[in-house]
C-alpha cells in the first residue's frame, strides 16, 4: 500500500550480465549448434552450396524437374540460413559490444547480401512465363508441392522488376540496413541512460529495453521521470 511504500528504504538493484546468471535462466544455443565450430562450418557449407544458383539462370523453367531442383535447393539454403541467423542474432544479443559478436552478425548479413544477389534472376524468370506455361509446370507432381509459393510468386508480377534491377536492389541490401545497425550499436551499447528511482525506492541502472517496459507498464510518475 502507499504507507508501506513510503517508509521502504531505497536499495540499489543491479541488472546482472549473463554470464552471472544460471545457465537454467538463459537460452541453449546447443539446441542450435553445440560449438563455434559446428556454426562455422555450417555458414561454410551455405557459401559453397549458394553459388549453385548460377546453374539454373537462364534454365530455371526449362522443364518442371529443373524448376523443382532450382525450388529445393532454394529451400535448403533458406533453412540453413535460418538457422544460422537465429544462432548469431542471439549470440549478438547476449553482448552487442563483444567484437566476435557483431562480427558474426555482420558476416552472416554480408552472406545474405550475396545469396540474394545471386538467385534475383529467379523469380523474373518464373513471372515470364505465360499462364499457359506456368499451368503445365505447376501441374507436374514434382512441382505441385510448390504450387502455393509459385502462385504467390506470380501475384507480384506488377511489383517486380527485371532481374538487372533486381539484382541492383540485392547488393543494396547492406548499406540500405546498415543505419539499423548504426542505431542498435549507439543505443543498445554506447549510450548510458542514467538511473531511475522507481516508486518502491529501487535504483535501476536504465537500459533501452528497460526503458520502453516502464514507458508501457510503468506507473504515470515513473513514466514522468523516465
Amino acid at each position: 500500500n502507499a504507507t508501506s511504500h513510503s517508509v521502504m528504504k531505497p536499495r540499489a538493484v543491479r541488472i546482472y550480465y549473463r554470464q552471472e546468471l544460471p545457465a537454467s535462466d538463459t537460452w541453449d544455443l546447443g539446441l542450435l549448434f553445440g560449438t563455434e565450430d559446428e556454426y562455422r562450418a555450417a555458414l561454410e557449407q551455405v557459401r559453397a552450396r549458394y553459388k549453385r544458383y548460377r546453374e539454373f539462370e537462364g534454365r530455371i523453367t526449362q522443364s518442371a524437374r529443373s524448376l523443382a531442383d532450382y525450388l529445393e535447393l532454394d529451400q535448403s539454403i533458406d533453412l540453413a540460413l535460418e538457422k544460422l541467423t537465429h544462432y548469431a542474432s542471439l549470440k549478438k544479443a547476449e553482448a552487442n559490444g563483444d567484437a566476435e559478436n557483431t562480427g558474426r552478425w555482420s558476416a552472416l548479413q554480408n552472406l545474405g547480401t550475396k545469396i540474394a544477389e545471386a538467385r534475383a534472376f529467379a523469380v523474373p524468370e518464373i513471372q515470364r512465363l505465360t499462364d499457359a506455361r506456368f499451368n503445365d509446370l505447376i501441374r507436374s507432381p514434382v512441382v505441385g508441392p510448390w504450387k502455393i509459393y509459385l502462385d504467390r510468386v506470380r501475384r507480384y508480377k506488377r511489383h517486380t522488376l527485371r532481374a538487372g534491377e533486381e539484382r541492383l536492389l540485392a547488393l543494396a541490401g547492406a548499406s540500405l540496413s546498415g543505419y539499423k545497425q548504426i542505431f542498435s550499436q549507439l543505443m543498445n551499447v554506447d549510450m548510458k541512460f542514467g538511473t531511475l528511482t522507481t516508486n518502491h525506492g529501487e535504483k535501476i541502472a536504465l537500459t533501452l529495453g528497460l526503458a520502453d517496459s516502464f514507458l508501457e507498464i510503468g506507473r504515470a510518475s515513473c513514466r514522468e521521470r523516465v
